[in-house]
């Protein structure tokens, strides 16, 4: 996490796979954050970026 705006969930795996994705997304509902970037670092870069949507309701 970084300065409470942004986590970061770095792998170093062969495949990144939907299990990983919903890790993040499931930090971000814990946390409220807005926004995540799921780096893995296998056999080459890839970068998810995951954010959260959220509607307002009118009371």
């Amino acid at each position: 996490m970084v300065n409470n705006t942004i986590i970061f969930e770095l792998k170093a795996i062969d495949i990144l796979h939907p299990i990983h994705e919903t890790q993040l997304v499931n930090y971000l509902n814990a946390t409220q954050i807005d926004i995540g970037l799921l780096i893995n670092f296998g056999r080459s870069v890839e970068v998810k970026r995951k954010f959260r949507l959220y509607t307002k309701t009118k009371i």
